[in-house]
């Protein structure tokens, strides 16, 4: 019982390790998707903001507006460049997201088979223990229960693979 409480505590320890990461990355994955919209956002302000001083039919500032246009244009390659890197790392996020996933899922199928084993090595132990509520209560009264029983000190080993 001890050993199987032991892999219970390696078991919730490495488990939790694939859980955090799976919190980090989706929120990295959240932040690069408000990065991105937020770069979207800029990037139709400044297209109207160009397409609004292509319109004024100022001639005096039209080399300060083609300027700005230059600047403007410059800095929608460069969101552009930099939204194109926030969805490749947002790719790369989801597919270690993906890959956290099948491996939490993994071990919480294996949890789940190591608690149905549990539980059947728990109820062949009271078979073979054959303790009800009134034998119980009988050991307790004559200081019985204290002691070790016979079938708490055998050990059984075991030859071969557990299924």
């Amino acid at each position: 019982m001890k050993n199987c409480q032991l892999h219970w505590d390696d078991f919730i320890k490495n488990s939790s390790g694939p859980a955090q990461q799976l919190e980090i990355q989706q929120s990295r994955i959240g932040y690069l998707e408000q990065l991105i919209n937020r770069q979207d956002e800029k990037i139709v302000n400044l297209s109207k903001e160009s397409e609004s001083l292509v319109k004024e039919p100022f001639e005096n500032d039209l080399a300060d507006l083609k300027l700005r246009i230059s600047k403007i244009d410059l800095l929608i390659t460069e969101k552009e460049t930099s939204l194109k890197n926030s969805t490749h790392q947002i790719d790369k996020l989801r597919q270690v997201s993906n890959l956290l996933d099948s491996s939490l899922n993994e071990k919480r199928t294996h949890l789940q088979s190591l608690l149905g084993k549990q539980s059947s090595f728990e109820s062949l132990e009271r078979s073979i223990l054959n303790i009800d509520n009134k034998k119980e209560i009988w050991f307790k009264t004559n200081e019985i229960d204290k002691r070790h029983r016979l079938s708490e000190k055998i050990q059984v080993s075991l030859v071969g693979k557990l299924l």
